[in-house]
């Protein structure tokens, strides 16, 4: 088993462990012996969403989009389990001298409420253990829930410009500066609609690029949102208009139907072939367009001789690939390549970003001899609806000559 295919298992591991840990502690929480057998139920069908992802990735990829469904649901409701337990354990960790304390405060004011007098509480103190004790199952329980609280509401709109000038040889110099804007891994449907398209579209037309790239996954699971992100990205100007290959979640939404869609929305598709932008200027810039692996399943996936045949050798190139891990068997073929696919990580926590252990290469820039590769960390989000620590991107990628 390769490398990834080792992380992968364990990952899925870890979420199965993961919910049958929270079906084991809401349990107990339950006190109706009916309310126990529906919440062990309930989270035990949850434990087992990971590997019905799983059998569907394996045996039906034609039905991807259900697994890109159940991932979201999974990743929502863990992260409505996480706050929901954190709230519950708070409440659980207050010692009994302060529950003590309430019990005492609500019979003084019964007393009183009847004309009584009010019998003297005993003396009850929070010890520094207790206090300790309480803070710190807070802190564990609560810490995720906020942490991912935040990349909801704030992290997955917090959208960035990131600029890279990449030296080229052979540029034409009537090409020099020309500038590239790339965005990646947009997952327009229900989390990333109108209102996020607009947000991160106005950076986007405020650099005014020359040309505008997609990398892939364009769409979540539905491909009639394909109709929608091609009416608000041809609202951005580029001079040369804009491009956009297949990415994973494209095929699981039907990837012919997204193609013809983005087509007429005036997106230009590219499916392992190449398009020459600026041809008279001595050959001008070639875009070469891979298909995504996962157009294998259906007798496609990335050809690049079929995509390169009959573009001159002295033509510079820029390649397209939604996946940054062929990019060692592709180095050989254009000085640039852009991708996505890993979305930076999407939750990563500072220096330990556990994408790392899935992926080779997972944000930024990485360098093979002479080829470039840029990695952007995404424009959405799938699963868990956060981003931490990897704020959505638009590339800002300037030629020059080398």
């Amino acid at each position: 088993m390769s490398r990834t295919g080792v992380m992968t298992t364990v990952v899925l591991l870890l979420r199965f462990a993961t919910h049958l840990y929270f079906a084991h502690r809401i349990q107990p929480l339950v006190r109706a012996p009916w309310g126990r057998r529906i919440s062990v139920g309930v989270m035990g069908l949850v434990a087992l969403l990971p590997l019905m992802e799983w059998a569907v990735s394996v045996w039906l990829p034609s039905w991807g989009s259900i697994g890109s469904l159940v991932i979201q649901f999974e990743g929502a409701l863990f992260l409505i389990g996480c706050i929901m337990h954190a709230l519950w354990r708070v409440v659980m960790s207050l010692p009994q001298t302060t529950r003590a304390r309430i019990e005492d405060a609500q019979s003084h004011q019964a007393h009183e409420a009847r004309g009584q007098e009010p019998s003297e509480p005993e003396a009850s103190t929070l010890t520094r253990r207790e206090a300790t004790t309480a803070l710190a199952l807070a802190g564990t329980y609560g810490a995720p829930g906020l942490l991912l609280g935040y990349g909801t509401v704030v992290g997955r709109l917090d959208y960035r410009i990131e600029e890279l000038i990449v030296p080229m040889v052979g540029l034409p110099k009537e090409l020099e500066g020309y500038t590239l804007c790339q965005i990646s891994d947009v997952h327009t449907g229900p989390l990333v609609g109108p209102r996020e398209l607009a947000r991160g579209f106005e950076l986007l037309k405020r650099v005014r690029p020359d040309l505008i790239v997609v990398t892939g996954d364009v769409v979540d699971h539905d491909a009639r949102y394909a109709d929608m992100f091609a009416r608000m990205l041809t609202d951005c100007p580029a001079r040369d208009g804009h491009v956009a290959i297949m990415g994973n979640h494209d095929h699981y939404a039907g990837v012919e139907e997204v193609r013809t869609r983005l087509r007429n929305g005036g997106v230009r598709v590219l499916h392992n072939q190449h398009w020459v932008v600026q041809a008279e200027a001595q050959g001008g810039l070639a875009l070469v367009g891979l298909d995504d692996p996962m157009g294998g399943h259906g007798g496609g996936g990335p050809d690049a001789a079929r995509a390169l045949m009959g573009l001159a050798p002295d033509v510079p190139r820029v390649m397209l690939q939604h996946r940054p891990d062929l990019f060692d068997a592709l180095s050989l073929h254009a000085p640039l390549q852009l991708s996505g696919h890993t979305h930076g990580g999407q939750v990563s926590f500072g220096v330990f970003n556990p994408a790392s252990m899935l992926f080779k290469y997972v944000r930024g820039k990485y360098q093979r001899g002479t080829s470039t590769l840029y990695v952007n960390r995404g424009f959405g989000v799938v699963g868990v609806p956060a981003r931490l620590d990897s704020p959505p991107e638009i590339t800002k990628i300037v030629l020059v000559s080398a």
